[in-house]
């Protein structure tokens, strides 16, 4: 399929797909446009991820970063971690 633009393609994300070849004994880098129609394996159309703007001179440490799965995420992973600390009977 070929593409002129990204914004000839509604709903659709365009990227390039690099993959590396050996021709005749030379590697080549074959570049190739990647489309992904933005549907899950159902068929339905993924939700749209909105963007927010950011004073990026503002401290790290101002922002909120705070997220149900994140905390959920570290706790498995110090769960995780201590496991492999215990010693085994």
């Amino acid at each position: 399929m070929a593409l002129k633009d990204e914004s000839s393609i509604t709903g659709e994300s365009v990227h390039k797909a690099i993959r590396i070849g050996l021709i005749g004994g030379i590697f080549v880098l074959l570049i190739s446009p990647f489309v992904h129609k933005g549907v899950d394996k159902a068929g339905n159309q993924l939700k749209q991820i909105s963007n927010k703007s950011l004073d990026l001179t503002r401290p790290w440490d101002s922002f909120d970063i705070y997220h149900d799965l994140t905390t959920k995420g570290i706790q498995q992973f110090v769960a995780d971690h201590k496991s492999t600390l215990k010693q085994s009977a």
